[in-house]
């Protein structure tokens, strides 16, 4: 898996973190489901990076749980605490393949590929982890792979401003878009870019059914990458590939 988001995956990203940021405490968002392309390259201690974010703050409320499997394996968390909206993991391919989720997201990466995302608790009315607190991952019988999981709590907050008077954060429903979106470098940096670089990313959005079509034929299989800042939007630190 490279470390990026597909194309069709960025054209969702503002939608879907607002349906998982916004929805309420008790009521579980969906994942994005079949598809689902996450970043690649995330420190040892990804969890740590994921708690102070402006917009969406992902707070753990549990301490990682890291165990070792070759093929399909179950990790026991426990029960989730009442405040857990979501789970989030951090993998490591120890052999070339794809490991699965039960909301049947997938991540394909190399060997020694590391890739972090959120996971729901429930997919509509359908628990996606049991009431004992056990994560089924699915993965063939020749796949190893290492996984650290946890429980989050997801909080939204107003955007941050920082000294450019730019807003920074994650897309959310209640804050609308801030300028500058938080995401994972292919180096692992965690930064920002810019909301305009992102939508323009393979060049401009087509402004009719005509020129949808011919965006998506254009943009097939294509990748892209954009400049990822500090919070300052001015000092880049690395890249973010799209596609």
């Amino acid at each position: 898996m490279n470390a990026s988001m597909d194309h069709e995956f960025a054209q969702s990203l503002r939608a879907e973190l607002v349906r998982r940021a916004t929805t309420a405490p008790r009521r579980r968002w969906l994942a994005l489901g079949a598809g689902l392309t996450l970043a690649a390259g995330v420190p040892t201690a990804a969890y740590a990076v994921h708690q102070l974010r402006a917009g969406v703050n992902e707070i753990d409320v549990t301490p990682p749980v890291t165990e070792v499997h070759t093929g399909p394996g179950q990790l026991a968390l426990g029960p989730a605490p009442e405040e857990t909206d979501q789970i989030w993991f951090d993998l490591t391919c120890l052999d070339p393949g794809t490991v699965g989720f039960p909301d049947r997201a997938s991540v394909t990466c190399s060997a020694g590929e590391r890739s972090s995302g959120p996971l729901p608790l429930w997919d509509g009315r359908d628990m996606l982890i049991g009431d004992d607190g056990v994560l089924t991952v699915d993965a063939p019988a020749d796949i190893s792979w290492q996984i650290s999981v946890w429980y989050q709590e997801v909080v939204v907050e107003p955007f941050a401003v920082n000294e450019n008077s730019q807003t920074y954060g994650t897309p959310n429903e209640v804050y609308g878009e801030p300028e500058l979106i938080a995401v994972i470098a292919t180096n692992g940096e965690v930064g920002y870019i810019h909301a305009e670089d992102l939508r323009l990313a393979f060049g401009p959005e087509p402004a009719s059914p005509e020129e949808a079509v011919e965006y998506t034929e254009r943009t097939a299989g294509q990748t892209a990458l954009v400049p990822v800042y500090e919070v300052d939007g001015e000092t880049q630190i690395g890249e973010f590939r799209i596609g």
